[in-house]
């Protein structure tokens, strides 16, 4: 009624065609919000206020492929034919993880009148019709998909189980399935850690449903 399990495994996966086609562009929209320099050269006015920041990514033919390892370690109980239970650790890497560049440091250098870092491109806006000599803010961000250094993580799965049987053929199955995330985080191109537990990202991979600490389901 006791079980000692256990795995390691190694694994790779290509770029979809999305991600390393150099015709291949995707879109989405941030909400931007301008430097106080910017909006006391516009007066405050509307056009200096918060607004939607078009991200377009563009596919990179020379993106690597992902490369992961992981390994698991844990044990099941079963102590009654009608109720069995399990507790799971895990630790996931990936190297060379699939991500968009990170957008906010061209963003940044537009707004600061420096030169765009390396692969970026940035489409101004139409002028201010309320103080149009001022300097345009940016309509679009351009970038590519890259390579991010490496995303990591860890946690325990649980697992409880019950199967429950009555005279009159009436079958119960209850299963709680919880799990707790240690650490979820990313190391970018630019050397920063992010680490996402316990927040509403990573968004491009969650749609906002965000990375709790814990999380779980419960069927019967």
């Amino acid at each position: 009624w006791l079980a000692v399990r256990g795995t390691y495994s190694r694994g790779f996966i290509a770029p979809s065609f999305a991600q390393n086609n150099a015709r291949s562009i995707n879109e989405g929209f941030i909400t931007q919000v301008t430097p106080q320099n910017f909006q006391a050269a516009h007066g405050n006015d509307a056009y200096s206020q918060p607004y939607t920041l078009a991200v377009i990514t563009q596919g990179n033919p020379k993106l690597k492929p992902e490369k992961s390892s992981s390994f698991t370690l844990g044990t099941v109980v079963q102590p009654t034919d009608w109720f069995s239970a399990s507790v799971d650790y895990y630790h996931i890497k990936i190297d060379d993880a699939f991500t968009q560049a990170d957008y906010n440091p061209a963003v940044n250098a537009y707004f600061a009148g420096q030169p765009l870092p390396a692969g970026f491109t940035v489409t101004p806006d139409q002028p201010d019709p309320q103080n149009p000599s001022a300097s345009l803010r940016p309509l679009t961000v351009s970038t590519q998909f890259v390579n991010a250094s490496w995303i990591e993580t860890s946690g325990v799965d649980f697992d409880f189980e019950g199967h429950f049987k009555f005279s009159n053929g009436i079958e119960w199955i209850s299963s709680l399935q919880p799990t707790e995330i240690f650490y979820w985080r990313e190391k970018t191109q630019g050397g920063q850690v992010q680490s996402f537990v316990g927040t509403q990202g990573p968004y491009q991979l969650s749609s906002g449903a965000g990375t709790p600490r814990w999380r779980g389901t419960w069927t019967n």
